[in-house]
């Protein structure tokens, strides 16, 4: 801040003396309309009301370009939800269901893995499509009985997302018929459950 001296605006002040001066600067000069006043020496000088003016100008522009930014970004995520279609968490994993049952639209199925990409596949035949790969973890289908898929809704049926899904179903049979799920005990399964989560976790924070 800057007190009015014989050139108005040369003197540094800090604090609340300073804060004090602004707000006369400003009330003085939007009051007269006109040059900056030194009412102690009585002389006439616009440099100091010219720099607040200025300072004012600045943040006021600031402040606008803020609330514009926040505009675009608000009207791009509704604009992205209308377009991109409902997304939906299908899982048959209990940790993902209790960590996102209340923060995403997420349907919870108690079966085991090949019967989750079935219930997939039955969505992609209504016309949702794969927003994630049913196979996409290094995990082979029957050493875990966990999955979670995220799937969109969409406007007809997706030959990419039905390729893929199908293609996923004959991998996990293959699988299957070779080694069956072991019967593990509760705190592998935990860890299942863990290892799942986190292979989905960044896919459902960016639909959030």
């Amino acid at each position: 801040m800057y007190k009015l001296d014989e050139k108005c605006g040369r003197d540094q002040i800090f604090g609340a003396e300073g804060v004090s001066m602004g707000f006369a600067i400003l009330l003085r000069s939007s009051q007269a309309k006109g040059p900056c006043l030194d009412s102690s020496l009585g002389s006439v000088s616009t440099e100091g009301a010219i720099l607040i003016s200025r300072r004012n100008s600045q943040v006021m522009k600031q402040s606008r370009w803020a609330r514009g930014c926040l505009s675009i970004l608000f009207f791009y995520q509704v604009l992205r939800r209308i377009y991109m279609g409902k997304n939906i968490v299908v899982t048959n994993n209990p940790l993902v269901k209790a960590k996102y049952q209340d923060k995403v639209p997420l349907e919870y199925y108690d079966i085991g893995y090949l019967e989750l990409l079935m219930k997939v596949r039955d969505k992609v035949h209504l016309g949702y499509k794969l927003l994630t790969h049913p196979l996409s973890s290094s995990v082979k289908p029957n050493e875990t009985p966990y999955k979670t898929v995220i799937i969109s809704e969409g406007s007809g049926l997706d030959s990419d997302s039905l390729l893929i899904i199908e293609n996923s179903i004959l991998t996990t049979k293959k699988f299957l018929n070779d080694i069956s799920v072991y019967n593990w005990e509760d705190k592998i399964l935990e860890d299942f459950q863990v290892v799942d989560l986190s292979i989905i976790e960044p896919a459902i924070n960016k639909i959030l």
